[in-house]
């Protein structure tokens, strides 16, 4: 069976923090940089005054302008390197940042692709012309942080109460005096526990079915 699917691209919604302008500083090559965009646009050129400008853009969006404008200026091994410098800013972003960490976990196994908006070579899917460059590395980040033993906490997820104790109905009296209480107790703490992008992950590994729609509400 295929693998489900996570798309990640704007910064507000749950996996935003996988995008390379997400505000998430890394400290890489005895340098802070303000995100992966900044790291990764500066890293294209030699040039001192313009690695300067691009590293102090104001927004991720200024310093991908910048390494756009400038293409004809940009190292000439570029191409060779690119995606040794882009697996570079990931790792140390990943190692970095607890919450990135803990959203990149939950989407395993999913495959993960930058919208195709993002462009053909870092984005895309193999049925939209896209290589998903991004997403295949951020997948690798995940193989690594899972070999290490770092689990977010549904890597042994509790179930929910419609899969823990089938054999109680939603109106029964044993989720409020019984041991189905205690198990909503437990479960309630192991949920909300979880980051947003945890819950919303969870979500989507249990639906609830019919007779427990707006459990989650």
């Amino acid at each position: 069976m295929a693998n489900e699917t996570i798309y990640f691209f704007h910064l507000e919604e749950p996996f935003g923090c996988l995008s390379n302008a997400s505000r998430h500083p890394i400290y890489v090559d005895d340098s802070y940089w303000q995100t992966v965009e900044h790291y990764f646009q500066t890293a294209k050129f030699e040039d001192r005054e313009l690695r300067a400008k691009t590293r102090g853009a104001d927004t991720p969006s200024q310093a991908r302008r910048l390494g756009r404008k400038h293409r004809r200026t940009q190292r000439s091994d570029w191409h060779d390197i690119k995606v040794g410098v882009m697996r570079k800013a990931l790792v140390a972003k990943a190692d970095q940042h607890a919450d990135v960490r803990a959203t990149l976990l939950v989407t395993a196994p999913a495959d993960l692709v930058q919208s195709s908006q993002a462009g053909t070579y870092w984005g895309g899917t193999e049925r939209e012309g896209g290589l998903n460059m991004l997403g295949k590395l951020w997948m690798q980040v995940r193989d690594r942080l899972s070999e290490s033993g770092e689990f977010d906490g549904l890597s042994r997820p509790l179930p929910p109460p419609w899969e823990k104790y089938p054999e109680l109905d939603t109106r029964s009296i044993g989720w409020r005096m019984g041991y189905g209480e205690a198990f909503l107790d437990e479960w309630q703490a192991y949920y909300h526990g979880l980051s947003p992008a945890g819950r919303l992950r969870y979500r989507q590994m249990y639906p609830a079915p019919e007779k427990w729609i707006g459990f989650y509400e």
